[in-house]
């Protein structure tokens, strides 16, 4: 779609499309999504889309467009993420707040251990770094020992407290970055879905990371 009808069409649409299909158009467009964001979408940004300038203004405008636009392409392509394979070498493991006062409110609680069992083996076995939180030990417990194939495992695990939502905690944040510096992609498991590993994933995905959520491991 050449820039002239693909801003005549937004210009046409702005204010008649629903939200998600208007992003959805944004989304297949890189450049003007970044243009977008750029302006915050005000509308006096957009003047030239309503074609009540003179042809000149207009051409100059939708030249700088066309800058912007060829501009943003580049950094968008540069910073895509690709959800793609997982190595053991630049993986890591994170186990999200299954604990005892927890578990008995969860949805499907017993795959949801059963589930992080497994995953906390294969960590083990494939020697790839795991690491645990949980969300005020005082008051909801600590993580159950059944979540691991013994205790070895368990007291072995770093396992921060935290307080907050998202697991990246700064001392979450430190230990990866001082022991797993070349940890790009993350497995994440836990509870709860909506919460705190909604909140992990988000705070991971801003850092640039590639986030896989376990779906039986996960309520």
């Amino acid at each position: 779609v050449k820039e002239r009808s693909l801003t005549r069409m937004i210009s046409t649409f702005r204010k008649e499309l629903p939200l998600f299909l208007l992003l959805q158009l944004i989304f297949r467009f890189p450049p003007v999504a970044s243009f977008l964001s750029h302006h915050k979408l005000k509308s006096n940004s957009y003047n030239f889309l309503k074609g009540n300038s003179k042809k000149s203004n207009n051409r100059s405008r939708l030249d700088r467009f066309k800058s912007m636009s060829l501009a943003a392409t580049t950094t968008a392509t540069a910073k895509r993420l690709a959800v793609g394979k997982l190595s053991p070498k630049s993986s890591a493991f994170l186990l999200c707040d299954i604990q005892d006062k927890f578990c008995p409110l969860i949805y499907k609680n017993e795959t949801v251990v059963r589930t992080a069992k497994l995953l906390t083996c294969v960590a083990r076995e494939l020697d790839i770094p795991l690491i645990g939180t949980e969300q005020y030990p005082k008051a909801f417990g600590h993580t159950l020992p059944s979540c691991f194939a013994d205790e070895e495992h368990l007291k072995n695990t770093p396992i921060f407290e935290k307080k907050l939502f998202s697991m990246m905690t700064p001392e979450v944040s430190t230990e990866i970055e001082k022991k797993h510096s070349v940890v790009k992609s993350f497995v994440l498991f836990g509870v709860e879905t909506h919460v705190c590993v909604q909140q992990t994933a988000l705070d991971l995905l801003e850092l640039g990371h590639q986030v896989h959520i376990v779906e039986d491991g996960t309520s």
